[in-house]
Protein backbone atom coordinates (compact mmCIF):
# COMPACT_ATOMS: atom_id res chain seq x y z
CA UNK A 1 0.00 0.00 0.00
CA UNK A 2 1.21 3.52 -0.68
CA UNK A 3 2.14 5.44 2.40
CA UNK A 4 2.60 9.14 3.00
CA UNK A 5 6.03 10.58 3.58
CA UNK A 6 6.53 13.28 6.20
CA UNK A 7 6.63 15.87 3.41
CA UNK A 8 3.15 14.85 2.21
CA UNK A 9 4.31 12.98 -0.88
CA UNK A 10 3.14 9.44 -1.52
CA UNK A 11 5.26 6.35 -1.88
CA UNK A 12 3.87 4.35 -4.76
CA UNK A 13 3.58 0.59 -5.03
CA UNK A 14 5.78 -1.14 -7.58
CA UNK A 15 3.39 -3.31 -9.57
CA UNK A 16 4.42 -6.16 -11.85
CA UNK A 17 1.99 -7.44 -14.45
CA UNK A 18 0.50 -10.88 -14.84
CA UNK A 19 1.74 -13.45 -17.36
CA UNK A 20 0.47 -13.50 -20.92
CA UNK A 21 -2.62 -15.66 -21.51
CA UNK A 22 -2.39 -17.16 -24.98
CA UNK A 23 -3.49 -20.25 -26.86
CA UNK A 24 -2.63 -21.62 -30.28
CA UNK A 25 -2.99 -19.22 -33.21
CA UNK A 26 -4.74 -16.30 -31.51
CA UNK A 27 -6.26 -13.73 -33.83
CA UNK A 28 -7.02 -11.09 -31.18
CA UNK A 29 -5.02 -9.62 -28.32
CA UNK A 30 -6.81 -7.66 -25.61
CA UNK A 31 -4.55 -5.35 -23.62
CA UNK A 32 -5.32 -3.67 -20.33
CA UNK A 33 -2.97 -1.24 -18.61
CA UNK A 34 -1.71 -3.02 -15.44
CA UNK A 35 -3.56 -5.20 -12.90
CA UNK A 36 -5.51 -3.46 -10.15
CA UNK A 37 -4.57 -4.02 -6.51
CA UNK A 38 -7.24 -6.72 -6.19
CA UNK A 39 -6.30 -8.42 -9.46
CA UNK A 40 -2.67 -8.36 -8.40
CA UNK A 41 -3.43 -9.89 -5.00
CA UNK A 42 -5.60 -12.60 -6.58
CA UNK A 43 -3.17 -13.03 -9.51
CA UNK A 44 -6.17 -12.94 -11.85
CA UNK A 45 -6.91 -10.68 -14.78
CA UNK A 46 -9.88 -8.47 -13.94
CA UNK A 47 -10.16 -10.04 -10.50
CA UNK A 48 -12.24 -7.19 -9.11
CA UNK A 49 -15.85 -8.40 -9.35
CA UNK A 50 -16.91 -4.79 -9.96
CA UNK A 51 -14.91 -4.72 -13.20
CA UNK A 52 -17.14 -5.48 -16.19
CA UNK A 53 -14.52 -7.24 -18.33
CA UNK A 54 -15.67 -10.83 -17.90
CA UNK A 55 -19.36 -9.93 -18.15
CA UNK A 56 -18.66 -7.96 -21.33
CA UNK A 57 -16.69 -10.78 -22.96
CA UNK A 58 -19.32 -13.39 -22.22
CA UNK A 59 -22.17 -11.11 -23.34
CA UNK A 60 -20.34 -10.27 -26.57
CA UNK A 61 -20.45 -13.98 -27.39
CA UNK A 62 -23.98 -14.49 -26.01
CA UNK A 63 -22.70 -16.90 -23.37
CA UNK A 64 -23.38 -17.35 -19.68
CA UNK A 65 -20.60 -16.04 -17.43
CA UNK A 66 -18.48 -18.86 -16.02
CA UNK A 67 -17.65 -18.31 -12.33
CA UNK A 68 -14.38 -20.29 -12.50
CA UNK A 69 -11.34 -18.18 -13.46
CA UNK A 70 -9.39 -21.01 -15.13
CA UNK A 71 -12.40 -21.81 -17.33
CA UNK A 72 -12.67 -18.13 -18.25
CA UNK A 73 -9.09 -18.23 -19.48
CA UNK A 74 -9.78 -21.42 -21.44
CA UNK A 75 -12.83 -19.70 -22.96
CA UNK A 76 -10.65 -16.85 -24.23
CA UNK A 77 -8.12 -19.27 -25.70
CA UNK A 78 -10.89 -21.26 -27.42
CA UNK A 79 -12.21 -18.06 -28.98
CA UNK A 80 -8.75 -17.12 -30.29
CA UNK A 81 -8.22 -14.30 -27.80
CA UNK A 82 -4.95 -13.60 -26.01
CA UNK A 83 -4.91 -11.42 -22.88
CA UNK A 84 -2.13 -9.28 -21.46
CA UNK A 85 -1.37 -5.75 -20.32
CA UNK A 86 0.52 -2.99 -22.09
CA UNK A 87 2.69 -2.51 -19.01
CA UNK A 88 4.89 -5.20 -17.56
CA UNK A 89 5.62 -3.05 -14.54
CA UNK A 90 5.21 0.44 -13.14
CA UNK A 91 4.88 2.44 -9.95
CA UNK A 92 1.26 3.23 -9.11
CA UNK A 93 -0.96 4.56 -6.32
CA UNK A 94 -3.42 1.76 -5.54
CA UNK A 95 -5.43 1.12 -8.74
CA UNK A 96 -5.32 4.69 -10.04
CA UNK A 97 -4.10 4.49 -13.62
CA UNK A 98 -3.60 8.26 -13.75
CA UNK A 99 -0.89 7.94 -11.05
CA UNK A 100 1.35 5.61 -13.09
CA UNK A 101 5.01 6.57 -13.25
CA UNK A 102 8.11 4.68 -14.44
CA UNK A 103 6.12 2.51 -16.86
CA UNK A 104 7.88 -0.37 -18.60
CA UNK A 105 6.03 -1.95 -21.50
CA UNK A 106 5.70 -5.66 -22.08
CA UNK A 107 7.66 -6.81 -25.13
CA UNK A 108 4.76 -6.68 -27.56
CA UNK A 109 6.99 -6.42 -30.63
CA UNK A 110 8.47 -9.85 -29.84
CA UNK A 111 5.01 -11.23 -29.12
CA UNK A 112 3.77 -10.07 -32.53
CA UNK A 113 6.83 -11.55 -34.27
CA UNK A 114 6.28 -14.91 -32.53
CA UNK A 115 2.50 -14.93 -33.02
CA UNK A 116 1.90 -13.56 -36.49
CA UNK A 117 -1.69 -14.80 -36.32
CA UNK A 118 -2.54 -11.78 -34.11
CA UNK A 119 -4.25 -9.37 -36.49
CA UNK A 120 -6.13 -7.19 -34.03
CA UNK A 121 -5.24 -5.50 -30.76
CA UNK A 122 -8.06 -4.18 -28.60
CA UNK A 123 -7.04 -1.75 -25.90
CA UNK A 124 -9.20 -1.76 -22.78
CA UNK A 125 -9.63 1.96 -22.20
CA UNK A 126 -7.92 5.25 -22.91
CA UNK A 127 -5.04 4.78 -20.45
CA UNK A 128 -4.10 1.47 -22.09
CA UNK A 129 -4.19 3.29 -25.43
CA UNK A 130 -2.00 6.14 -24.21
CA UNK A 131 0.57 3.71 -22.80
CA UNK A 132 0.51 1.68 -26.02
CA UNK A 133 0.91 4.79 -28.14
CA UNK A 134 3.77 6.14 -26.04
CA UNK A 135 5.71 2.96 -25.27
CA UNK A 136 4.89 0.41 -27.97
CA UNK A 137 3.66 1.95 -31.20
CA UNK A 138 6.96 3.64 -32.16
CA UNK A 139 8.82 0.35 -31.77
CA UNK A 140 6.30 -1.42 -33.98
CA UNK A 141 6.58 1.28 -36.63
CA UNK A 142 10.38 0.91 -36.55
CA UNK A 143 9.91 -2.82 -37.12
CA UNK A 144 7.38 -2.08 -39.90
CA UNK A 145 4.93 -4.41 -38.24
CA UNK A 146 1.84 -4.05 -36.21
CA UNK A 147 -1.67 -5.39 -36.05
CA UNK A 148 -4.81 -3.29 -36.43
CA UNK A 149 -5.40 -1.41 -33.14
CA UNK A 150 -8.77 -0.39 -31.67
CA UNK A 151 -9.43 1.41 -28.37
CA UNK A 152 -12.54 0.21 -26.54
CA UNK A 153 -14.41 1.74 -23.60
CA UNK A 154 -12.74 0.73 -20.36
CA UNK A 155 -14.31 -2.19 -18.52
CA UNK A 156 -13.42 -0.47 -15.25
CA UNK A 157 -16.28 0.36 -12.88
CA UNK A 158 -14.82 3.89 -12.79
CA UNK A 159 -15.95 4.29 -16.41
CA UNK A 160 -19.53 5.55 -16.11
CA UNK A 161 -20.63 4.13 -19.47
CA UNK A 162 -23.55 1.70 -19.11
CA UNK A 163 -22.54 -1.94 -19.39
CA UNK A 164 -24.95 -2.46 -22.31
CA UNK A 165 -23.14 0.31 -24.21
CA UNK A 166 -19.79 -1.25 -23.36
CA UNK A 167 -20.99 -4.62 -24.65
CA UNK A 168 -22.18 -3.04 -27.90
CA UNK A 169 -18.81 -1.34 -28.40
CA UNK A 170 -16.91 -4.53 -27.56
CA UNK A 171 -18.83 -6.57 -30.18
CA UNK A 172 -16.12 -5.49 -32.60
CA UNK A 173 -13.97 -8.21 -30.96
CA UNK A 174 -16.42 -10.88 -32.13
CA UNK A 175 -16.49 -9.30 -35.59
CA UNK A 176 -12.69 -9.35 -35.78
CA UNK A 177 -12.63 -13.04 -34.93
CA UNK A 178 -15.19 -13.74 -37.67
CA UNK A 179 -13.00 -12.13 -40.36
Amino acid sequence: MPTSEDDGSEVLDHRVGLPLIIGDGPKVLILGTIPSVLSDSKQEYYGNPQNHFWRIIYQVFDSELDPIYERRLAYLREKGIALWDVLGECDIDKSKDHSIINPVANDLASLFRRHTSISYVFLNGKKAYRCYEKLVQKKLLQDLYGPFVVTLPSSSPANAVRISDKVNAWKVVREALAN
